[in-house]
């Protein structure tokens, strides 16, 4: 087994009782080989095409015997034919990274995915399924495809995870005239891990959610207030976790 561009070499030893001159001819899949007539042959510059059976014949007067025959694989380097763009994901669901990678000679690939660059155990699968998402999955993720003859990482996707929707109406005059004038949006949260809450009039899908706050966590809680007046309309509230 060699890699795509490197060379193979085949060897065998012969004699015979009488020292007698031995031929040499080398095969590959049955087939006499050009200048191959040394009992050592060199495949330069190995490519997939170049890949099966070689044997050597060797031959006196008296007869001639075949070596046993040796295969060889050429492996080519994987490379990366697609990946996954960054996601956003709700607390507590499921996502799916997938890769695509090929070979020119259709070798067996193995992958090795890797979470802020440190591997993740057992994910060695084409595609990896992560269940139940949670605040601290939020960061990068990254697969390592690899064979013989090389190793690819693909493009990292960014998985930001988005809490759950929030929603906030109108003070009512009775509670306005009681002192009711800011929402108070409390959270949980993880050093080092930056927290957006964004915000949006109407649920529908053809409205961007637009910016309102970004926090970087502490490990405590972390409160944003938000005034609100008898004439503040409906909000809609999500916080995304980067």
């Amino acid at each position: 087994m060699v890699a795509q561009g490197q060379d193979a070499t085949f060897t065998a030893s012969a004699t015979n009782d009488c020292g007698s001159a031995l031929i040499y001819q080398w095969r590959w899949n049955g087939d006499e080989i050009a200048g191959a007539t040394d009992s050592a042959y060199t495949l330069t510059n190995a490519q997939c095409a170049d890949a099966g059976s070689f044997e050597l014949v060797v031959a006196m007067l008296a007869g001639s015997q075949t070596s046993s025959v040796a295969s060889l694989t050429v492996v080519a380097p994987p490379v990366m034919l697609s990946g996954r763009a960054d996601q956003t994901v709700s607390l507590g669901q499921e996502v799916t990274f997938a890769v695509t990678a090929t070979n020119d000679c259709g070798n067996q690939l193995t992958y090795q995915w890797r979470f802020n660059g440190t591997e993740i155990l057992d994910a060695t699968a084409k595609d990896y399924v992560f269940t139940t998402l949670q605040v601290s999955n939020s960061g990068n993720y990254a697969v390592v495809v690899a064979n013989l003859a090389a190793a690819v990482t693909s493009p990292a996707t960014f998985l930001t995870i988005a809490g759950p929707y929030l929603t906030v109406y109108p003070a009512e005059p009775s509670e306005a005239g009681t002192g009711m004038t800011n929402f108070n949006f409390v959270f949980p949260s993880v050093a080092g891990i930056e927290y957006a809450v964004q915000y949006k009039d109407t649920r529908s899908d053809t409205n961007d959610w637009l910016p309102l706050m970004t926090n970087s966590g502490t490990g405590g809680f972390i409160t944003n207030d938000f005034p609100i007046t008898t004439d503040s309309p409906g909000r809609f509230y999500r916080m995304l976790v980067r």
